[in-house]
């Protein structure tokens, strides 16, 4: 994002599925489900409103939710494998997805030294 590059080591999903973050500008919402190594990255932005999300404990999550999750600025629920709000005042919005890669920190490393982690 605009140039500047930050990892986040899948070990931070040990107990949730959602990380928020802020980087060069934007709010992020990072989504991984450790069951099909499925990753998402948005920008949790909506109508110039950062939605705010809790990190979740990974065991409250149930195959039938569609992994759903509730901001704690609309109340909305958000599918977070869509990025969409399926219910309350936000219902029909989504959230932008965010270029990204999944790759080994180590060749991240070597390529692009200056990259941040995320602690």
């Amino acid at each position: 994002i605009n140039g500047k590059r930050k990892a986040y080591p899948l070990g931070i999903f040990k107990d949730t599925k959602i990380v928020t973050d802020d980087f060069q500008g934007l709010q992020l919402l990072l989504y991984h489900d450790k069951a099909s190594n499925y990753t998402v990255v948005y920008n949790r932005k909506i109508d110039d409103t950062a939605l705010e999300f809790s990190r979740l404990d990974a065991s409250k999550f149930r195959r039938d939710t569609n992994d759903v999750v509730i901001d704690a600025i609309s109340g909305s629920k958000w599918d977070l494998k869509a990025g969409n709000a399926m219910e309350g005042s936000l219902k029909g919005k989504a959230m932008t997805k965010v270029n990204f890669k999944v790759v080994y920190w180590f060749i991240l490393s070597d390529y692009y030294p200056d990259s941040e982690i995320y602690r």
